[in-house]
C-alpha cells in the first residue's frame, strides 16, 4: 500500500483495489479432511526430485528436507542414473543423516545403482505414483 499511496492514491482506493482486484489465496475447509500434513516422524527424511534447468548446467538434483523445508541443490551434467548417483552421494555427505527418501518414479531412480545406494546407506526409500506424492512402494 504504501507504493499505491506513493504515486497519488489515497489509502480508501488502495485498500478497494487491494480487496476487489487482486485474487486471493483461497481457503478450501469443505476439503482440509482429505489433506494430510507432509511431515516425517524421523530426522533425515527428503523429498527429491531432478530439475530442468534449461541453461548450463543442464540439470540440478533437488532434494528438500521434510520437517525443516531446508533445500539441497546439485548440478548434474545428465538426468541419468550415474549423475543422480553422485548428487545423491554429495547430500549425503553434506547432511548429518538420511533416514528416508521419497520421490517420483522417474527410470533414473530406479536402477540398480540408485537401489542399491538407498539400501547400502539404510534409507528408506519410496516413490509416489504421477499426480500424487504420497508414498506409495517402498524399496527396502
Amino acid at each position: 500500500m504504501p507504493i499505491a499511496i506513493k504515486h497519488g492514491f489515497d489509502k480508501k482506493d488502495a485498500l478497494a483495489f487491494i480487496n476487489n482486484s487482486i485474487q486471493h489465496d483461497q481457503r478450501y475447509d469443505s476439503q482440509r479432511s482429505l489433506m494430510r500434513p507432509i511431515y516425517s516422524e524421523h530426522r533425515g527424511a527428503y523429498q527429491f526430485d531432478t530439475f530442468v534447468n534449461g541453461a548450463s548446467p543442464p540439470y540440478y538434483l533437488i532434494a528438500i528436507n521434510v520437517n525443516t523445508r531446508k533445500a539441497y541443490a546439485y548440478p548434474m551434467p545428465t538426468k541419468a542414473s550415474p549423475s543422480v548417483l553422485t548428487a545423491l552421494k554429495n547430500l549425503k555427505s553434506d547432511v548429518e543423516t538420511i533416514t528416508a527418501m521419497t520421490s517420483d518414479q522417474d527410470a533414473a531412480y530406479l536402477t540398480e545403482p540408485i537401489l542399491t545406494f538407498m539400501k547400502t546407506n539404510n534409507i528408506d526409500y519410496r516413490t509416489t505414483e504421477d499426480h500424487d506424492h504420497n508414498p506409495i512402494i517402498n524399496y527396502k
